[in-house]
Order: C-alpha cells, then structure tokens, then sequence
C-alpha cells in the first residue's frame, strides 16, 4: 500500500463448472478415483463418475493430485471417444489453471471444452464454457472479448432455462460493465441477477452479488448506498457464519472509509478482518487482509509490525501470482524499509514494485 492510502478490494469471481455433480458430506479422496481408474473395463459410466470425484479433490484445494488423474481421466475419455467426458475433463483441468492463477493454460482448456461441446451441441456445457472464458479475459482486461462470450452464454442459457447459470451471466456482464467504469450498466446487470435470484428462489450467489454492489457504489465515492449493500453482505455473512465472507466484507468496508478519509472507522473494519484470518483457509483473504492491516500499522509508525503482517502477505500473494497484491505489499514494505533507514533494501523493493506492475500491465 502506498502513500495515497490505496487498498486492495478482495474481489470474486463465479466460476462454471458444469462439469461436475457434488454430494454433501462427501470427503474427497484420491484413493476413489484410483480405483474407478483400475477398474476394468472402463466404460462412458466410469467417466462421468471420475469426474465427479475428482472434481471434488480439486474443489478441495488438492491441486496438484486433482489435475494429475484428470489429465489420466481425458486419455480414457478419448480412447473411448466420449466427447462429453472429455468436455467434462478440459473444463477441470482448466478450473485447476484457473486456481494457479494460469490464466492461458486455463483459457486453452476452456477453449477445448467450449468446441468439445460445441461439437455434440451441449448447450448447458457450451453457455458454462463461455461464461468460463469470459471470466478469463475479465482477468485479462479483454473486456470486449469477454462481454461477447458474457452475452453468448447469457442468451444460452435463457433458451435452455438454466437458471443458475442465467444468474451468472448477468453477474458476469455486470463485472465486465464494472471493470469498464460504466457503473450505471453494471448495476443494472446486478439488480437483474438479484432479480432473478429471488424469482427462481436461489440464494448461493447473493452476497456475492451485493458485495459487487457495494464495490461499484464505493468506486463512484457514494459511501451511503456503498454501506447499504455492504452491510446487507454482512447480515448474509453472520447468518451464514460464513468467515471468509466476513472478511471480505469487512475489508472493503475499511477500504470504502479509507478512501472517504475515516480513518477511524478503516482502522476498526480492517482490524476485524484481520481477527477473522485464523478462522480462514482462503489464501487470498488472508493476504489482502494482512496487506490492508500492514498498511494502517504504517500509517500508525508501528513498522516492525506492519513488517510482520506484510511479508506474510507478500509470500502468499507470490504464491497466488497476484500481481496487484504483490504491487501493494512492495510498496508498503519499501516505506517500512526507508523508515528503518535501510536505503539498499528500500530501492530493491522499490524495483520489485516497479517491475511487478509492469509485468501486471502487460498480463
């Protein structure tokens, strides 16, 4: 964080899966997939359930054991010329990329998905796979790309009723909208999601929806309908008993006050986000959080600490490839370094964030 009291919004993004059907309750485990991989012969039936489990290894963060028998799934996909398994596989593969924060290897997979569909006309799989690639080049600043793929997928899933996904790709435009600064289009995409959402009685993307929401109001400086929305989040999030959502909200609460000058009521949002990252498992939470905290303790002189919280952040930010984040933690810990007088180690941060916002520029 720099001198100007800049702060990291803890953005999401929704994420097609349409490749893979969750049990509640279920514990993921490799050994599963092992032995529908074993199992002789393997049929389009055995496919479509190894998706299914391993999806659920790689939505449990095993990353790199998730991608190693998805890669062995497609290849029996395709021996068995099962274009809907395949379909199925890319698309996994491409969430596991997506994770690594490897926006063109996800992109390439996302592309195999949309024509293997494509090829056998699966309309639900082709709208998840636009949407998919959509998101991707929102991550890319390919914003006219990405709202030709946004309204694609939009105008599929409303033909097939699909009402999720009708849902997300509202969402979806309204982010590209957001990301283009036209607010007034955004938040009409938003309030049609939230819309629908209470027409078709589904609930699971709401906060995220009203988190946007609040976002977009706080980057137009109106703090009033910014705190409406975010305070509708955090209701939502304390009835959900939800911590990673709390500490979302909570930072972009204490960044909206920052920007607006109330230091006071920042410090307060930003220290309750930072008691909340203990009960987190989200990376990302953890280091904007750390990141944003950093920042105050700097402001407050307390250096060693502030030290402390963001070179915690940084080395998680690395891991993430966020470059952003990664741009903020340098500059904060470039000033720390100049206010303990170590010059040498200053500019080496100093090129650090240089280097990674150019880097970031041209992603």
């Amino acid at each position: 964080m720099n001198k100007k009291a800049s702060y990291i919004f803890l953005k999401t993004f929704f994420l097609f899966f349409a490749s893979v059907t969750f049990l509640i309750g279920q514990n993921p485990s490799p050994d599963s997939v092992i032995y529908f991989l074993n199992k002789k012969p393997i049929d389009t039936t055995a496919i479509k359930k190894l998706n299914e489990l391993n999806g659920q290894i790689i939505f449990s963060g095993q990353l790199d054991t998730g991608i190693y028998y998805q890669k062995a799934i497609l290849k029996q996909a395709v021996k068995l010329n099962f274009i809907k398994g395949q379909a199925k596989a890319n698309n996994l593969i491409g969430i596991v990329f997506y994770y690594r924060n490897e926006t063109d290897s996800a992109l390439h997979y996302y592309k195999m998905a949309l024509d293997l569909n494509t090829k056998i006309n699966y309309k639900k799989g082709i709208g998840a796979a636009h949407d998919n690639i959509a998101m991707i080049n929102t991550l890319k600043g390919n914003y006219a790309e990405a709202l030709q793929h946004q309204l694609l997928a939009l105008g599929i899933q409303e033909e097939i009723n699909e009402k999720v996904g009708i849902i997300k790709s509202l969402f979806g435009i309204g982010k590209t909208y957001q990301s283009l600064k036209n607010y007034k289009e955004a938040m009409v995409f938003y309030e049609k999601a939230l819309e629908k959402s209470k027409t078709f009685e589904i609930n699971n993307d709401v906060i995220t929806i009203y988190s946007h929401m609040g976002i977009c109001y706080s980057q137009q400086k109106d703090l009033k309908n910014a705190m409406k929305n975010y305070n509708v989040v955090v209701k939502l999030s304390l009835e959900k008993k939800s911590a990673d959502d709390l500490i979302f909200v909570y930072n972009n609460i204490g960044g909206t006050y920052l920007e607006n000058r109330q230091n006071d009521s920042a410090i307060k949002y930003f220290g309750l986000a930072k008691d909340l990252i203990n009960y987190s498992h989200n990376r990302e939470a953890i280091a904007t959080t750390c990141v944003n905290y950093g920042a105050l303790l700097i402001q407050q002189k307390k250096f060693s600490e502030a030290e402390g919280y963001v070179t915690k952040a940084l080395g998680l930010l690395k891991e993430l490839q966020i470059k952003t984040g990664m741009t903020e933690a340098y500059g904060s810990l470039s000033e720390i370094a100049l206010a303990k007088k170590d010059y040498k180690k200053a500019f080496e941060f100093i090129k650090d964030r240089k280097s990674t916002r150019l880097n970031s520029s041209h992603a």
